[in-house]
């Protein structure tokens, strides 16, 4: 018997490919995901002279993709053939390519979104009386509605195009799996719109969700270019810009100009290098390479600059139809253009080396001590940095500055600012650490769950713990005493701009924290974030900010807790003793630390995860309000619309959810303190309720307020536990409270006045006045 490998092949019949075969497999080479449909259409509304773009998104462009322009407009009698290929208003023969200065020119970007995706067109000429509204599939027009023909109908509408893409790749289900999370598919939307709003200045931008009403990124027209990078970089990146200037070269027929960061910036994240080639959005390994090499010397080992070249080079020396998605192009005389872009490069960086900028920390008397390692957030108030000038060359480890003074250090001899008067006397100082700091008490709370059986949940809300006393009458006499504010920044330095990483509280890192102290957790990196709604909750939060009581926060000694009972400590201010409401006032900070750090929230992992609805059958039971007949429908309201939503709970504040309704981790807004996992399951019952999910605003600060109120720490209330159990317990939060919690105060909050108005902070006594009462007996 004849084996299959020994039967001869014979030869199959070449047939030719059905035509919706071929622009299938065409369009996925050129529409690879929603971020490459929107670089082909923005383009298009570049050609067409727009001046302001719009786009509007919804789960991360697969099931909408809306960008509206204020072009010129396409004519009615070319919108039955818009979608097909190789239709194009811009090439006529092949020669013309030598020469072309349009982004498009195969007029295959609309034909391959229409054999991918339900396609839109509203447009309007400056000529015609109306706009006209159109269908398309697989690139011919179809009818609006069934039974009605498919020609163009007349509709209202203004100057120019706007394309509406609707489920992208719902007939390709392999390519639509393959994308990552809706999330990630906006982020590289978004990408596409900042990159190409930075190089046309002139146009003004805005990118939007779809169903909300402030955008995420939004630009001016008439702008400049550095103007437009402030704006969606952040000023931040924005001062420590160079120019590179525009440098033209005759021999080789090409120019070149951009923007670039110098030696005080930098990243972990690579994609901060943009290049434009004769205003093409490209990618050119080759010239990255050799600019990232220049910063290898001069940056920390890992990290990356930010860099805008746009290049131009003579048309006819670019080859721009060397890639289906136009992400390449191939130019002559390579390696020259290269070599000269270096070299006008390291003349920038070189000349910036003149001047580098750190951050330094001045010295104060006892009067005027602050914590050390108080810091000062960028978001909500910024500090000049001071300059070091005549550093010797990059990468210098010289402990010597040039010969410069250290005019940044003020040093004040102590004696010559103590006042003579006892009555006056500061004998406390702030910045001093305690011996107990460094010892942390054993058996310190770790990332596990307790089993439901062995853990009562107690029910204890803010308004049950916060005991409020009559707030200070005299606040103006109170004020008399305190300095000028505008000494505040002064003792503040400038964040440390590190990445936050997943951490895993165990007790291995309990027993380092015990080795090396804790003192308010480790320093806080403000996220940059762009979206409005959270740039105007940090500017509220500054606008907010009281002078008085964020003296008395900075500069505070803490003299003991009270009561943990009534969340009750003593702080001391220069000569005056507060009564604080510590509860309360960590409620404010760690919403703030939440805030401060949206996006880049770090994370306590749960091993093994916990289940979200045996926590919420445990947190239920305390909710007298909901009748037993409606717990069960709740629990499972209440689940639903935390998995529904954990995409967005685990990108912004770091609360990973399985699809099963499993917690893998928590938020964790300050290193060194955990909450109180106890309270988990009413922490998960208040997100119901208590979290507005309707507006993007009202969500993001509700959830932050729920997730303060978790972290605080609350009263120690009646128990059947032993004497020696609640002793251990009282110890374990009242190290927390002054060895954690105040020394974050000190660092981070910046107080409102409703601390004050709220009895939360109350004087109850001032040395003077003392002295005045007992001055003869002392005497």
């Amino acid at each position: 018997m004849e084996s299959e490998q020994d039967t001869p092949f014979e030869p199959k019949p070449i047939v030719a490919l059905d035509e919706i075969v071929i622009n299938r497999i065409a369009a996925g080479e050129i529409i690879q995901r929603p971020a490459n449909a929107l670089k082909e259409l923005i383009e298009n509304c570049l050609d067409a002279g727009a001046k302001s773009i719009r786009v509007s998104v919804k789960d991360g462009g697969l099931k909408l993709l809306q960008i509206q322009d204020d072009g010129c407009g396409i004519r009615h009698a070319d919108l039955p053939i818009l979608c097909q290929r190789f239709t194009t208003s811009k090439l006529r023969t092949f020669s013309d390519l030598e020469t072309i200065a349009t982004y498009g020119f195969r007029g295959e970007a609309l034909a391959s979104i229409s054999h991918v995706a339900h396609v839109s067109v509203l447009t309007k000429t400056k000529e015609g009386n109306c706009a006209w509204k159109a269908n398309y599939s697989d690139g011919v027009l179809i009818p609006l509605r069934p039974g009605e023909s498919p020609e163009p109908k007349s509709a209202a509408g203004n100057q120019g195009t706007t394309i509406i893409v609707e489920d992208l790749f719902f007939n390709v289900p392999t390519r639509r799996k393959a994308l990552k999370s809706t999330s990630d598919e906006f982020s590289r939307i978004l990408d596409v719109v900042t990159k190409y709003s930075i190089h046309n200045p002139s146009v003004s931008f805005m990118c939007k969700k779809a169903g909300q009403a402030a955008p995420v990124l939004s630009t001016p027209c008439l702008s400049t270019s550095a103007q437009t990078i402030r704006i969606v970089h952040g000023p931040t990146l924005a001062k420590e810009l160079l120019h590179l200037p525009k440098t033209k070269n005759t021999q080789f027929e090409f120019e070149f100009e951009g923007w670039l960061t110098g030696a005080n910036w930098n990243t972990k994240r690579s994609g901060g290098f943009l290049v434009f080639i004769n205003h093409r959005l490209v990618d050119c390994p080759r010239l990255k390479k050799a600019v990232e090499a220049l910063y290898s010397v001069i940056l920390p080992k890992g990290t990356y600059p930010w860099v805008y070249i746009d290049l131009l080079i003579k048309p006819e020396n670019v080859d721009v139809n060397v890639h289906p998605t136009k992400s390449e192009v191939h130019f002559l005389n390579e390696e020259e253009i290269i070599e000269a872009v270096c070299e006008t490069v390291q003349e920038v960086l070189i000349g910036a080396n003149s001047s580098r900028t750190y951050s330094t920390q001045p010295q104060n008397t006892v009067q005027q001590g602050s914590d050390p390692h108080h810091d000062s957030d960028p978001e909500f108030e910024e500090e000049e940095p001071r300059e070091v000038k005549n550093l010797p060359t990059f990468g210098t480890n010289s402990g010597t500055y040039g010969g410069s003074k250290p005019s940044s250090t003020r040093i004040v001899s102590r004696s010559s600012t103590q006042q003579s008067n006892p009555a006056h006397k500061v004998r406390v100082d702030p910045t001093v650490r305690t011996l107990d700091s460094m010892f942390a008490p054993l058996n310190s709370k770790i990332s596990t769950i307790v089993p439901p059986e062995s853990a009562p949940i107690k029910r204890r809300r803010i308004d049950e713990r916060v005991e409020s006393e009559e707030g200070d009458e005299d606040e103006n006499k109170s004020k008399a005493n305190i300095e000028d504010d505008a000494d505040m920044s002064e003792d503040e330095v400038e964040w440390v701009n590190e990445e936050v990483n997943t951490r895993t509280i165990d007790e291995t890192k309990q027993k380092s924290n015990r080795e090396r102290g804790i003192s308010g957790g480790g320093l806080v990196r403000t996220s940059e974030c762009r979206l409005t709604s959270i740039v105007r909750l940090r500017n509220l939060v500054k606008e907010k900010r009281h002078n008085l009581v964020s003296e008395i926060i900075k500069d505070h000694k803490f003299v003991g807790i009270v009561s943990c009972e009534r969340t009750q400590s003593l702080i001391q201010h220069n000569t005056k003793l507060y009564l604080v409401n510590h509860a309360a006032i960590a409620d404010e900070l760690f919403y703030q630390l939440g805030l401060c750090q949206f996006g880049e929230i770090g994370k306590i992992r749960l091993d093994p995860p916990a289940e979200i609805k045996p926590l919420l059958k445990l947190a239920i039971v305390l909710e007298e309000d909901v009748p037993e007949e409606r717990r069960e429908a709740t629990i499972q309201m209440i689940e639903q619309r935390l998995i529904e939503r954990r995409e967005m709970l685990d990108e912004y504040f770091s609360l990973t959810i399985t699809e099963d309704g499993r917690i893998e981790s928590i938020p964790l807004l300050l290193e060194g303190y955990t909450p109180d996992l106890n309270r988990l399951p009413e922490f998960l019952m208040r997100l119901g309720p208590g979290v507005d999910w309707s507006d993007e605003e009202a969500c993001f600060e509700s959830f932050l307020r729920e997730l303060a109120y978790f972290y605080i720490p609350l009263p120690l209330l009646p128990s059947d536990e032993t004497d020696a159990t609640r002793d251990k317990e009282r110890e374990l939060e009242s190290f927390q409270i002054e060895h954690v919690i105040f020394p974050a105060l000190r660092r981070h909050l910046r107080p409102s006045k409703s601390l004050l108005k709220g009895g939360h902070i109350t004087q109850v006594a001032n040395l003077p006045d003392l002295y005045k009462v007992f001055e003869s007996d002392l005497l």
